[in-house]
């Protein structure tokens, strides 16, 4: 009985003591040490002593450890893996025990020297790797180029051992050279760190809910964009075409969508371009995204978080040189791969209408020759067609030679000369060099990218510079200094443009090639055949320019698309500076203080010159050219010409120069040998952003002197040639171009994070932070309001499952917190009034609108985050992954409420509206890949649903328009809901019918008579993925590899306009093919839904107005994308070694490469007009 007793106060004291070493963490950095300093180092930071034989212990074997609070249980069985060496933990002290040796039949090989070289699975070195010969303690751990020496016998297994990595066994054969390429492993390892931006955490304890896009998914991917090469990557993150970048939906009616984004711990200026950061600088990019991973952002961070780390160098490694070259080509645009039609099809159109009489020009359109009076009527350039038909109806043309010149017009595609004169391939290159190493106290990392794009426009491109330099020193054995400057200069040649002053004549860009096919007709030329420019849609006819020129005004008034581009000179230079230096003093073991300042500028010049060739500066100069009533011409250029000849410059100025200081306390420290820990960061930031624009615009520039027209009225509405053919007069004021804007937020920010974790089994974590900003009015009750957030994880596989061959890993998570948005800032500060530059067109004088009016009393959008979610291994790390539900709830959202008009304002935005949000996040991950295999395979599956709902709105809007646009908040509907008119099919004449709520046929027969409530519209769906995700595979053979990634969006519907919509007037410069389907006699009505070409009897042009927005027209945006496949291949490690390079890989990139659609025009969703093109990319990658 006393000897029963006895072992069971032994193994009491046993299994007490295990847990002492369970719950003691260590940090550790140690790379080719002796085992005899890792015993001392671990008996210094901790109160564990070792207990063994001298003589039966290698003190002088060399090892690398790494750990990061990990427990010292778990550091001990990876320093003895694979030797002869057991331990075992009693209260303080740990006893080694060396294993009974087995009888092994190599016993008496003769031993041989072994070596070789271990690398990555791209070809990199690998410094500190251990190699063991297992059973024994002989060993040794790879050097600074990843090469070892070991001896060994024949027979010997030798066990190489890397973290991160999966344990490569070798037997030892006759041979003396073995050079290993290590595996990864397929899952998040928990050690795994994730930096939320303020702190880092190991993922064990990270309560919050998190998407982590590692390096190897970086450096595979090729693209210059950062973002780009994570969309797709991790679930609850959501590339939508129209919104750009979600974390889990929508939030808001009108604020802030998109997710903060953070660089290096501090957040960029608002409307930071990521563009200057170097792909491939970055090291990691987790998503935060529920309020306890990313409330401690405070008030922008409602709509997520995304947290980019960029590498740096690694210390006492030697100097690294990686080099790299991408280039990317994406295939010419096929303009003719649309809805538009052929030509014939465009003469049969035109003729349509003009048969009709429904065209909006007659024979008086026609220019008739030099006149006494100067008739604006006369004065645009006609579709070829329509002008082929008013000149036979004049009778300048007989019915025989208008057919032969309607021949000659069916002949004719525009979209031949334009692909070949301005659509090319897309080709960017990239260039990249970096250099990185350390010592024992210093490590650093200097890259310098230059990037060299050539647009799919000609004479559109952009070059830009990347420097980068990051640098840490420790100047103490407390104090650590750190350093990273970021530098980008770019400079684009933007191709034509517009001036956007109200004096444009075209609505879309016609330089650009959906602009082109919606404002040039295709049956015409833009070259004759001298080469030279002709008169084009849009412009003034060659005619009537000619008869201005000869009435005095000083430039010729035709338009044409190529000369637009070969005297296109618009400039974007972009220059971006990013300085950030910190400073931490560690005052004791778990205590330290962090200062740190970021000062950021970006200065953007947009330089326009319309110089006199261009159509935007010959238009402004004639327009304000001043005519003589009497005489009908300019009487005298210098007096007459208002605006001087020559050039009209733009010059527009943004610089926006940001300071943010951070104050932060962080304390990290166990208690009770690791049976408490407590994580906590306190801290204190103010930030100060200064921004501003200054637009300048110069009339009669010249870009030689420099010099230009001094004196200027602004303020006088002028006269000009036009008046006469309008209905009312309309006198225009020279715009002026100048703006100068500036700007200051101010942002003071108190915030704490605490972790409590006990046993590694239960963590709690808290937080709050208090912004006080100058975001809105002078209510102090609305500028200042905490955010929280609270977090709980369980260790439940600890807790139930560590015994299990099922369950690997196990943990549980719930949280809850808010967020907040700042929403639209200008709606709470100024009275905003607006003067346009010309006179009402109903008056016929200068007016001027109310844009907004102070509201002090507007407060920020507040989000409650509440989230479920599970993270798992199972079956060996066979399966692993995470579950995620969450629950959000957005309140005081801002919304436009109407006024009434007298009042001076129609709308206003104010705190009225309330929405909920919730959705579901999965993420499997499934290794299929055996140790000793030379094949891998992994796939992985990540999914999301997300859906919303506004549960409060403090007005019903009418607006038909709106709900048609999806621009309308409706209680209890999605963000986004788009209607349509019901559609009834065609009447016997060929007009679109309507369906009211009840299924009758709505009477628009009437003058006057419209559609004009919304119950009679459809709900057809939101705009916005309920269902995303992707899938990606992985396989590996040797020094193969491909990758494949598939996405899949869901659950939308999208609007199809590329049809037939026929209008008053025939106004569509290009029809589409299903023109030829249309309605023409009665009876056609039985067999197609496409309206005829309208007459506008009586009432019955009403019918055509809403046909556009039919239900027919909207469909399932479901589609599966095979966004990307790329290939690569590492240099094998002997032809490394023959060549001096540590690493060659190269990887072919093929991106767009199919999709598959579920509507029923089989057309893209996101890409109606032209289907996406395919781009092929190619990377080669160095290390040296």
């Amino acid at each position: 009985m006393k000897l029963t007793y006895f072992f069971f106060i032994a193994s009491f004291f046993q299994i007490y003591a295990s847990s002492y070493g369970q719950n003691t963490k260590v940090t550790l950095d140690l790379d080719n040490v002796t085992v005899e300093k890792v015993f001392s180092h671990i008996e210094k930071i901790t109160d564990y002593r070792f207990l063994y034989n001298i003589s039966s212990v290698d003190l002088n074997r060399r090892v690398s450890l790494s750990s990061d609070k990990e427990p010292l249980n778990g550091v001990l069985k990876r320093l003895f893996k694979f030797t002869n060496i057991n331990f075992k933990v009693l209260e303080k002290q740990i006893v080694l025990k060396v294993l009974e040796k087995n009888n092994i039949s190599n016993e008496t090989a003769v031993q041989q020297s072994i070596s070789g070289l271990v690398v990555d699975e791209n070809g990199i070195p690998l410094a500190g790797v251990t190699i063991l010969i297992a059973g024994t303690q002989n060993g040794v751990v790879t050097d600074f180029d990843g090469k070892f020496t070991l001896q060994a016998k024949k027979g010997d297994v030798v066990v190489f051992n890397y973290l991160g990595y999966i344990d490569q066994e070798v037997p030892v054969t006759e041979e003396t050279v073995y050079n290993i390429q290590m595996k990864p492993t397929s899952f998040e390892l928990d050690q795994v760190v994730i930096s939320t931006g303020y702190q880092t955490i190991t993922r064990e304890r990270a309560t919050g809910s998190f998407g982590t896009v590692g390096a190897k998914v970086l450096e595979t991917k090729i693209d210059q964009n950062i973002l780009s090469k994570i969309a797709n990557e991790t679930p609850g993150l959501l590339l939508d075409n129209n919104e750009g970048f979600l974390v889990r939906g929508i939030n808001s009616i009108s604020g802030q969508r998109t997710p903060l984004i953070v660089v290096d711990g501090v957040a960029l200026p608002e409307g930071s371009n990521v563009s200057n950061i170097n792909p491939n600088d970055v090291k990691s990019i987790n998503v935060l995204k529920d309020a306890a991973a990313s409330s401690i952002w405070g008030i922008k961070s409602a709509s997520g978080v995304i947290v980019i780390v960029t590498k740096k160098g690694s210390r006492n490694s030697k100097t690294m040189v990686e080099a790299s070259v991408n280039t990317s080509i994406t295939s010419k645009l096929d303009i003719f791969d649309t809805n538009i039609a052929g030509p014939s099809t465009q003469i049969n159109y035109q003729k349509a209408y003009f048969n009709a009489n429904n065209i909006n020009v007659g024979v008086d359109n026609l220019f008739s020759g030099p006149t006494e009076t100067i008739d604006a009527n006369q004065f645009s350039q006609l579709n070829p067609v329509l002008e082929t038909l008013l000149m036979q109806e004049r009778g300048e043309l007989t019915q025989s030679q208008a057919n032969a010149r309607l021949n000659n017009l069916s002949l004719l595609d525009a979209r031949k000369e334009y692909s070949n004169k301005v659509l090319r391939q897309t080709i960017w290159n990239q260039y990249n060099l970096a250099i990185s190493g350390g010592g024992e106290k210093q490590d650093f990392r200097a890259s310098i990218t230059f990037n060299n794009n050539e647009s799919g426009l000609v004479n559109v491109d952009s070059k830009q510079i990347i420097a980068n330099i990051r640098s840490s020193i420790d100047l103490s054995d407390k104090l650590n200094v750190s350093f990273i400057t970021n530098f980008s200069q770019s400079l684009e040649n933007a191709g034509p443009t517009q001036l956007n002053d109200g004096l444009s004549i075209f609505f879309d860009n016609p330089a650009t090639p959906s602009g082109f096919l919606s404002s040039i007709p295709i049956n015409s030329r833009l070259l004759d055949n001298s080469g030279n420019y002709v008169a084009q849609f849009g412009g003034a006819n060659s005619g009537f320019s000619d008869f201005l020129l000869s009435r005095g005004v000083p430039y010729d008034y035709t338009y044409n698309v190529l000369q637009e581009y070969d005297n296109a000179d618009n400039t974007i230079d972009n220059a971006n500076l990013r300085l950030q230096a910190a400073l931490n003093y560690e005052f004791f073991e778990g205590l330290d203080l962090s200062l740190t300042y970021r000062y950021a500028l970006n200065a953007r010049e947009t330089k326009n010159l319309f110089n006199e060739n261009t159509f935007a500066a010959r238009h402004r100069v004639n327009l304000f050219a001043q005519i003589d009533s009497n005489t009908n011409r300019v009487n005298n250029p210098d007096t007459d010409y208002v605006l001087n000849k020559g050039a009209i410059l733009n010059n527009s100025f943004f610089r926006r120069a940001s300071h943010i200081l951070r104050g932060q306390f962080n304390f990290d420290k166990g208690f009770k040998d690791g049976l408490h820990h407590i994580t906590a960061i306190a801290g204190y930031e103010v930030g100060i952003t200064n921004f501003g624009t200054d637009s300048r615009r110069l009339y009669g520039y010249n870009d030689v002197s420099l010099k230009f027209q001094q004196e200027l009225d602004f303020g006088r509405l002028y006269d000009n040639f036009y008046n006469d053919a309008l209905p009312l007069t309309r006198n225009f004021k020279i715009p002026e171009g100048n703006f100068l804007d500036d700007q200051q937020d101010r942002i003071y920010s108190y915030y704490s994070n605490l972790a409590y974790t006990f046993n590694d089994k239960y963590t709690l974590s808290g937080s709050i932070r208090l912004d006080d900003q100058d975001f809105f009015g002078a209510e102090d009750d609305f500028r200042n309001k905490p955010l929280y957030s609270v977090g709980l994880k369980w260790d439940a596989y600890e807790e139930l499952f560590s015994s299990s061959n099922i369950v690997n890993s196990l943990y549980l998570r719930v949280s809850h917190g808010t967020n907040a948005n700042t929403g639209d800032k200008e709606a709470g500060r100024f009275l905003t009034i607006v003067i346009p530059q010309r006179t009402s067109a109903i008056f016929g004088s200068q007016f001027a609108r109310i844009s907004n009016i102070p509201n002090n009393l507007l407060q920020l959008e507040k989000v409650s985050k509440t989230n479920f979610g599970v993270d798992f291994r199972l079956l060996e790390n066979f399966i692993s992954g995470s579950v995620d539900f969450y629950s959000e709830v957005s309140e005081n959202l801002f919304s436009s409420i109407a006024f009434n008009s007298t009042l001076g304002i129609s709308e206003q935005e104010v705190n009225a509206g309330e929405l909920t949000n919730k959705g579901l996040d999965v993420e499997l991950n499934f290794d299929f890949s055996k140790p000793q295999s030379a094949f891998s395979y992994n796939t992985s599956l990540n999914f999301s649903l997300n859906k919303n709902e506004l549960t409060k709105v403090e007005f019903d809007n009418e607006d038909i328009s709106a709900h048609i646009r999806g621009a309308i908040p409706r209680l209890g509907k999605a963000l986004s809901t788009i209607y349509s008119y019901r559609y009834a099919g065609l009447d016997n004449t060929g007009a679109p019918q309507y369906f009211d709520r009840n299924g009758d046929i709505i009477d628009l027969s009437e003058d006057g008579s419209e559609i004009k409530e919304s119950e009679d519209l459809k709900e057809e769906g939101t705009l916005v993925p309920i269902y995303y995700g992707s899938w990606i595979n992985e396989f590996a053979y040797k020094n193969f590899s491909l990758r494949v990634l598939t996405s899949l969006k869901a659950g939308h519907v999208f609007r199809y306009n590329n049809r037939f919509i026929p209008g008053q007037y025939g106004d569509v410069v290009n029809v589409t093919k299903d023109f030829n389907n249309r309605w023409k006699e009665a009876g056609d009505e039985n067999q197609t839904s496409i309206p005829g070409v309208p007459t506008f009897s009586a009432g019955g042009g009403v019918k055509y107005n809403y046909y556009s927005s039919v239900d027919s027209f909207v469909d399932d945006a479901s589609h599966i994308r095979l966004n990307q496949i790329n290939f690569g291949y590492n240099l094998p490690l002997i032809v490394l070694k023959k060549i001096g390079f540590d690493s060659l890989r190269m990887s072919f990139q093929v991106d767009n490469v199919a999709v598959w659609n579920f509507n029923k025009w089989d057309v893209d969703p996101e890409n109606q007009f032209f289907p996406l093109q395919r781009a092929f990319s190619f990377n080669i990658n160095t290390r040296f």
